[in-house]
């Protein structure tokens, strides 16, 4: 997956777009039903039952094409697909028009305003308002052009624009409802994510922190290297055997300090996610983040991993004893892969995973998943 993060809801608030995914189905499966049904109830006026059949086969599979891309394993639904769904219903309104050109008399009658009206309401939650703004104003334009060419065929002595007010009403109250709530609530999360960031590390935090290394420093002095020197200062004199002792030691606290400062994001996720599920097979050399890829995850990418691990850890089916956390430098990319076993078919791999993956792969520019039963191979980058 490649490209900028967009200023949708989808990809600004993942969590909250996945919930919204059963409205947007239902929107998406209502604009089939609408226009089935007023098909059904004005037959009267078709000129052309192929071009009608037509149409509803559009319509349908733009509905296809939309359920489909807002699968979560496909996230994010990216302006591709959201345009070619616009333009299969379009064409069905156009396809409509043709069914029943010459016959038509009620401009009311029509289905397409009201379906293509549905169908960017099941995109509000996935793609940004200027987009929004801009397919509305296009399928408006659109509708608008159909009203003024079937306008000698409706019935009563009104003017055109009248008819065209008719065709164009669905579409124009849709997307100026659309566009303000998707804009505000862009607007809102922004500037909530912004005062986050903020208070994300004050300087009593970073106190905290500083009090909190030096507190595992004191305790490994207390443990091993105190006791050594109150003998030492109790003994008078220094043997051979205490000066070999004092190296030791010496050599070992300071390769744990190395080790402190080089301790990974990606390592301490994992030891952290194992220890509050109570896991202790995962091994100790589970990961190795030699390039330091974890340090360059934003805070969201680091809690959709963190997510993502928990859900994977604690199903049934994984052995958390076979994971490997490795990273390395790709054509210029810090690449991550997550192997683990997971003992179980791909469905309910898919099932376990579904609501994680997706706010992994609206987050992360660049991710592949591949499974073959029982090895899970997770590949992710942050570069873009």
């Amino acid at each position: 997956m490649n490209g900028a993060r967009e200023r949708s809801l989808q990809q600004l608030d993942p969590v909250h777009a996945l919930a919204a995914r059963p409205l947007a189905v239902l929107a998406a499966a209502t604009a089939a039903g609408y226009a089935i049904a007023m098909t059904v109830l004005h037959a009267s006026e078709i000129g052309s039952i192929a071009l009608a059949v037509v149409a509803l086969v559009l319509v349908a599979a733009s509905v296809a094409v939309l359920v489909v891309g807002t699968r979560p394993e496909r996230a994010p639904l990216r302006s591709g697909t959201a345009s070619l769904a616009l333009a299969l219903v379009a064409l069905a309104a156009i396809a409509w028009a043709g069914a029943t050109a010459g016959t038509n008399r009620f401009a009311r009658d029509d289905w397409a305003g009201g379906t293509i009206a549905l169908v960017l309401v099941a995109l509000v939650p996935y793609r940004p308002a200027r987009e929004l703004a801009v397919d509305g104003a296009l399928s408006a334009i659109l509708l608008g052009f159909l009203g003024v060419v079937a306008a000698p065929w409706f019935a009563g002595a009104h003017p055109a624009t009248l008819f065209v007010v008719v065709e164009m009403m669905p579409v124009v109250v849709a997307t100026a409802a659309a566009v303000p709530f998707v804009a505000r609530l862009v607007r809102e999360i922004e500037r909530w994510r912004r005062a986050a960031r903020r208070a994300v590390f004050t300087d009593e935090d970073e106190t905290w922190i500083a009090r909190a290394v030096q507190q595992r420093t004191v305790t490994r002095l207390n443990a091993r290297v105190i006791p050594f020197l109150e003998r030492m200062a109790g003994s008078g004199y220094v043997t051979d055997a205490d000066a070999e002792e004092a190296r030791t030691l010496a050599a070992a606290v300071r390769s744990s300090v190395v080790a402190d400062l080089d301790r990974a994001w990606l390592a301490s996720v994992v030891s952290d996610v194992a220890a509050e599920l109570g896991i202790a097979t995962v091994p100790a050399d589970a990961v190795a983040d030699p390039v330091h890829a974890g340090e360059r995850l934003t805070v969201d990418q680091r809690s959709a991993l963190r997510a993502a691990l928990t859900a994977l850890l604690q199903h049934p089916a994984c052995d958390p004893a076979s994971l490997r956390v490795r990273s390395s430098v790709a054509d210029e990319r810090h690449v991550v892969a997550v192997v683990v076993r997971f003992d179980s078919a791909e469905a309910e791999l898919r099932r376990a995973l579904a609501p994680s993956a997706a706010m992994l792969r609206i987050l992360l520019p660049h991710l592949s998943v591949a499974f073959a039963r029982p090895r899970l191979t997770v590949r992710f980058s942050n570069d873009r």
